[in-house]
């Protein structure tokens, strides 16, 4: 008897686009500067303060949050959940004045810190130390340490306005040195989550293993530019501006890559998506919402039309 075969739908359109990179130049700049936004990326307000007992969220006896990971329940080192945790706290700080919630995000970011390491530049890296199955497949398994570009620009965001609210200079030595990664070369056998691709854009990848083809998740490429935005009106440094434009352009100039007509937009704007129609709803409001802080930061309207499109595509 044979075992029925389950319909498997066919792949998704996929549009691939080109940036056009100056003369010289390996990827696309469009001279977008940072402008001030009336709410920062992860900015909480009354009505979203995350509370400290919140029941979403395991701590620790010393505040940290727990982060559970298949076959390890006492948790894992999970950059993204301490820096995203810290992030809230810190934002919910803003709102309250309750120190409480500075203190929380100041022993999850010496969390963050304390599983960091520094490569021969002083790079700093939050590296995760597990194997993970990109969509859980077997083909994408990344070995441990690998590093993600999310991770670098969260950290970023972390370090940077814990500096701007406490002034410790110990939080702006290690902004400067998680920067530094975002120099990372392959090609020098050094971390790296940074990629030139081919067609001319700059993207900050978010899954990063050199046996496996670069996936461009947008999500974790727009948070790595958030964390660039942070750094460059922190320290008005040219270099983190010139890296916040590449990956706004990149952005703009892939937008028919992850779009999806009348549906979900696609997770990340490589082919594999489209091939397996990883296009998770969560995901593609989370992107719109990115859009429009991205107008705002760039002020160019190319963004918020972008997420207006999207939003008309799905928005369920």
């Amino acid at each position: 008897m044979t075992a029925a075969i389950g319909y498997q739908a066919p792949p998704l359109h996929f549009v691939e686009t080109t940036c056009s990179p100056s003369p010289g130049a390996t990827y696309e700049t469009s001279g977008y500067v940072p402008h001030p936004v009336d709410a920062l990326p992860y900015a909480r307000t009354a009505r979203t303060v995350l509370a400290l007992d919140d029941p979403r969220h395991t701590i620790d006896d010393s505040g940290v949050r727990v982060q559970p990971w298949e076959g390890q329940p006492d948790g894992v080192f999970h950059p993204v959940g301490l820096a995203m945790y810290a992030l809230d706290q810190l934002e919910s700080y803003r709102v309250t004045g309750d120190r409480a919630h500075l203190d929380r995000a100041v022993v999850n970011a010496e969390a963050l810190l304390a599983g960091a390491s520094a490569d021969e530049s002083g790079a700093m890296w939050f590296g995760y130390p597990f194997e993970h199955r990109l969509h859980r497949d077997d083909a994408l398994a990344m070995s441990p340490p690998w590093f993600s570009g999310m991770a670098q620009g969260q950290a970023l965001s972390l370090l940077v306005r814990l500096h701007e609210e406490t002034g410790e200079a110990r939080w702006a030595q290690a902004a400067h040195a998680t920067f530094t990664s975002f120099a990372g070369d392959q090609t020098r056998g050094e971390p790296h989550f940074r990629l030139a691709a081919a067609n001319g854009c700059l993207w900050f990848e978010e899954y990063v293993d050199d046996d496996i083809p670069p996936t461009h998740v947008v999500n974790g490429h727009l948070y790595a530019v958030f964390g660039l935005y942070d750094y460059a009106v922190a320290f008005t440094d040219p270099p983190a501006v010139e890296l916040f434009d590449a990956g706004a352009t990149t952005i703009r100039e892939s937008f028919d890559s992850f779009r999806v007509p009348g549906r979900s937009s696609l997770y990340c704007a490589a082919d594999y998506c489209a091939h397996t129609r990883w296009k998770p709803p969560n995901y593609h409001r989370g992107v719109v919402a990115q859009l429009e802080i991205l107008a705002g930061m760039t002020d160019d309207p190319e963004f918020a039309r972008m997420a207006t499109v999207l939003r008309a595509d799905f928005d369920e």
